[in-house]
């Protein structure tokens, strides 16, 4: 978990458009089952989402200010974590 964790470190999220959301916080782990449920996403600290400072993030802001991204909506972890927005029914 330790090499995982390091590959997470200061990651952006993204939209699948490219669209810059902002920047991992954390992650919120099933401590039953050690699947990861969601991301929490900061976007006041993120340096490079900025410049998209005006997009709609589609994700539920918590009361502390930052975004849960469900594991579900990610797609990839390269050299940013994209996800999809939730769909909408």
């Amino acid at each position: 978990m330790n090499a995982f964790g390091k590959q997470l470190t200061d990651k952006i999220i993204m939209l699948e458009d490219g669209t810059q959301l902002g920047e991992l916080y954390n992650v919120q782990v099933d401590t039953a089952t050690g699947e990861i449920d969601s991301l929490l996403m900061d976007r006041e600290e993120s340096k490079t989402a900025r410049d998209d400072r005006a997009a709609e993030v589609p994700f539920a802001q918590q009361r502390d200010g930052l975004y849960e991204v469900p594991a579900e909506n990610v797609r990839a972890i390269e050299d940013y974590i994209i996800v999809t927005p939730p769909s909408r029914h």
